[in-house]
């Protein structure tokens, strides 16, 4: 636990202080199903909620059909009101989220430790006087 939150480049992992589960299984029918539970004393780090990208393949698998862009959507993409957040597939170059990665503001935290990270980040645009 220590070890990964002393060596995470990206500062991400947090420990989790609280004990959410209870032992009377009825209070535990309170806590939300979709968000796995940890115990107290575990290191968490973002998913990109893993629950909803499974609830939307197995939407899909159901329907047969394949993923369509901008079906997805994460926490933090619902509540940025901003629309900051894109979250897509990289390998479909039809895709919103690879057309913006091709433009020459994006870039990646980090490149040189080599931990290819999945986000990218667009630089911000100043008006040249």
């Amino acid at each position: 636990t220590r070890y990964c939150e002393n060596n995470c480049p990206y500062k991400v992992r947090r420990f989790n202080w609280f004990e959410y589960a209870r032992n009377n299984p009825v209070e535990n029918l309170q806590l939300n199903p979709d968000v796995t539970v940890r115990s107290r004393g575990v290191m968490e780090k973002c998913t990109f909620c893993v629950q909803r990208i499974q609830e939307k393949r197995i939407k899909a698998r159901r329907e047969d059909r394949s993923l369509q862009d901008g079906e997805i959507q994460t926490a933090c993409q619902q509540s940025c009101p901003a629309g900051a957040i894109i979250f897509g597939d990289l390998n479909d170059p039809e895709s919103k989220i690879s057309k913006i990665i091709e433009e020459n503001r994006s870039y990646r935290l980090l490149t040189e430790l080599n931990v290819e990270p999945a986000v990218w980040y667009l630089a911000k645009i100043r008006n040249q006087v």
